[in-house]
This record gives structure tokens, C-alpha cells and sequence, in this order.
């Protein structure tokens, strides 16, 4: 079965890699990261199909150990992260390799499948862990795309596309596979005309990907969930585990008395 797969790194995180990756020589540069994951569980529901990869060490790859640096190649031993990866097999972490393509080449080069296909094999059996792993690419801009790496059960590597790449700052930022390498933004509906006309299809596509938690719904949380529909968000989880009482009708759009008793969240939801 395929998992939807995202991998969330902080934005100190993601400006340490800006900052090795693009040391400002033109060259492509090479990092790893150790990642945390959250594997779903198809009995677990909607969620069940997604897996999570969660940075949580960044370790560089100096430049000066690299045999070889180009603006469209980086060779490296394995020798100096060794360490690393013997701490992702006690730990029971992913393994991440991201390099840097100054060039702003959106997809993986035949040099990427070379090299990942000798990599990713050697990190399973170092790792004893079959995946899934990864290989990113950042982007000049600050954009990365993945994919993920498992072991394909011949000895070999099995790669599917990380569906997004998620930046938790000062600021939000998500990268979706399809949109960076392929700029495919979608048709936008016509209910969110008036939408991308404020914001811009870019934000506009961005909203629909997006899945948002409300925690309260009521006074506050139900007019936010009815904006973030009228946005085009594509999925809203509701929580609260209270019932509508009738000191809350003036207080829950679109509640009635037939409401009182119920879950809030039901009634939320019934409206959207």
C-alpha cells in the first residue's frame, strides 16, 4: 500500500540547510537529516494512509571533505556522517539525504538516481530499517521536493514522491511535489474565483492542500471554521467534546433548538 508521505522541518532547520547548501560558490552541497516518523495505520481512519517524517538533527557534510563539487554534481564519502547514521539505528530514526541544485533544476538528475540507488540500499542495511528513508532537493529559493526511499524487497530501493514538504516558522510554508517540480496549480473552482483574485491562484491552491484543526466550536471557533470554508481549505478537523446547550444557539451559526443535545462538532460539521 502507498502512504501519502510529508516531511515537516522547523525554520531554524531550514535556514541552517539554506545556508550550507548555498554557501555562495555556484556548487551543489550535501547534508543529512535524521527524522523522527509517525507511520499510519489503515485502521486508524482518513489519517490512517499518511506517514510523517519529522526532522530532528541536521548534520552538514563539509565542504571540504567532498570529493567532488560542481553546479550540477556533489561526491562525498560516507565516512564523516557514519556516526549519525549509527544514531538514527539506535534511535529508530529515517534518514534523509538533501543537496542543493544551484542550477534550480526541479527534478531529480540521472546523477541523483545513480547516487541514491548506491546510498539508500547501504543506509537500510546500516540502519537494519527498510524505510522509509529520503532524498530532497533544495532549490535556490528555499523550495524543496523529496521522495521517499524503501527497500523494494530484491536487495534494491523502492522511490515514491514525499507529497509535501512543510516549513513551521515565523512564517508557514509548504511545498507540494507536484507544484514545485511540475507548477501544477490546478484548475481554481468558482467558488474560489473571488479568492484567487485577492490572494492568487498559488495561495488559492495552497488552502485547498491544506488541513486545519479548530479546537472550540463555538462563539470563536464557528465563525473560523465557516471563513476557512468559504477560503476553500480543503480539510477542517473539528474538536470539542461538548454538546449544544440552548445558552449556546446565539452562539453557533446556523444551530437551532433540534441541535440542543448534540455534539457540537456534528453540528458544526453539518452545516459545512
Amino acid at each position: 500500500m502507498n502512504h501519502a508521505l510529508s516531511l515537516r522541518l522547523t525554520g531554524r532547520q531550514h535556514a541552517a540547510l539554506t545556508k550550507h547548501l548555498f554557501p555562495g560558490d555556484g556548487k551543489e552541497a550535501v547534508a543529512l537529516i535524521l527524522c523522527g516518523r509517525r507511520l499510519g495505520d489503515p485502521a486508524d481512519g482518513p489519517w490512517g494512509s499518511r506517514h510523517v517524517m519529522t526532522a530532528h538533527e541536521v548534520i552538514p557534510v563539509p565542504h571540504d571533505v567532498c570529493h567532488e563539487r560542481t553546479p550540477t554534481l556533489v561526491s562525498w564519502p560516507t565516512e564523516p556522517v557514519l556516526p549519525a547514521i549509527e544514531r538514527a539505528a539506535q534511535r529508530g530514526l529515517s534518514v534523509v539525504k538533501v543537496h542543493s541544485h544551484p542550477t534550480g533544476h526541479r527534478a531529480f538528475s540521472e546523477t541523483d538516481d545513480a547516487s541514491d540507488a548506491d546510498l539508500f540500499p547501504s543506509v537500510m542495511g546500516w540502519t537494519d530499517d527498510p524505510g522509509p528513508h529520503a532524498s530532497a532537493v533544495m532549490l535556490p529559493g528555499g523550495e524543496v521536493f523529496a521522495r521517499a526511499a524503501y527497500d523494494d524487497g530484491h536487495g534494491g530501493v523502492r522511490f515514491t514522491p514525499v507529497q509535501s514538504v512543510l516549513i513551521v516558522g515565523d512564517d508557514l510554508r509548504v511545498f507540494h511535489h507536484d507544484i514545485v517540480c511540475d507548477g501544477a496549480l490546478g484548475l481554481v473552482p468558482g467558488f474560489a474565483e473571488r479568492t484567487a483574485q485577492a490572494f492568487g491562484a498559488g495561495t488559492t491552491a495552497a488552502l485547498r492542500r491544506l488541513s486545519v484543526a479548530v479546537v472550540g466550536a463555538s462563539g470563536t471557533g464557528s465563525p473560523v471554521v465557516e471563513m476557512l470554508v468559504r477560503l476553500g481549505v480543503g480539510e477542517i478537523i473539528l474538536v470539542d467534546p461538548d454538546l449544544v446547550e440552548e445558552r449556546n444557539l446565539n452562539r453557533i451559526l446556523n444551530a437551532t433548538r433540534a441541535d440542543i443535545g448534540r455534539p457540537k462538532v456534528e453540528v458544526l460539521a453539518d452545516t459545512i
